[in-house]
């Protein structure tokens, strides 16, 4: 069953902690080392939406703190509705196959958070600027002018706005995103196919992780 047929489903702490889980057990079993005991089991949570064969796309995002500040350290996910289970993958992908990015190595850890993004509500966009800065993603689609290639960008509800973007710099660098590698024109942006969405999300951190009651809802 698709998000669209069961309705905006919720994202919960649990689920990052089984993404901490995951992460902690694959990141073991490379280096060698002892991972975290009684993990790892979907939480319940997730266990009702796998049972109800719910599909949604989802997203997830991995950063790390130095010092003050938290960095984008992976971020990986689907546009397209995936099966619920499919949600550790994700966080593995996001965690060691981030092309931007060297793969998370287990020292790591204590530094890291992670967020779980379920994305629902998608709506085409009645001109590139038809959404709100902190409410909505947006999914950009256009024909590429140099090579008429397909190309494609998103970002994430937040990003925008944790970055202080505005709608045309959003714009402008999805498209550098996207791969275009020419000069973003006034009438590139007008041309872009826009779709909005929103997010439900939750986060959790390492040290919350390792507090947390394991198999919780």
């Amino acid at each position: 069953m698709t998000a669209q047929a069961q309705g905006a489903l919720e994202a919960t702490s649990a689920m990052c902690g089984f993404c901490f889980d995951v992460l902690d057990a694959e990141l073991a079993q490379r280096e060698g080392a002892e991972g975290s005991p009684s993990r790892g089991a979907l939480p319940v949570c997730l266990q009702a939406y796998v049972s109800k064969g719910y599909s949604f796309p989802m997203f997830i995002t991995w950063k790390i703190r130095k010092g003050r500040h938290e960095h984008l350290r992976g971020c990986i996910g689907t546009l397209s509705p995936a099966p619920a289970e499919r949600m550790g993958h994700y966080a593995l992908q996001a965690a060691l196959s981030d092309s931007r990015f060297k793969p998370v190595y287990r020292d790591e850890l204590p530094s890291l958070s992670c967020k779980i993004s379920i994305l629902h509500s998608y709506e085409k966009c009645e001109h590139p600027f038809d959404w709100t800065v902190g409410v909505h993603g947006v999914l950009i689609e256009f024909s590429d002018p140099q090579t008429g290639q397909q190309r494609t960008a998103t970002y994430l509800p937040e990003v925008a706005l944790e970055h202080g973007m505005t709608k045309e710099v959003a714009l402008t660098q999805l498209v550098e995103k996207a791969g275009y590698r020419g000069r973003v024109t006034d009438s590139l942006i007008k041309s872009l196919k826009v779709t909005r969405y929103r997010s439900s999300a939750a986060s959790m951190t390492h040290a919350e992780w390792l507090g947390a009651v394991p198999l919780g809802g």
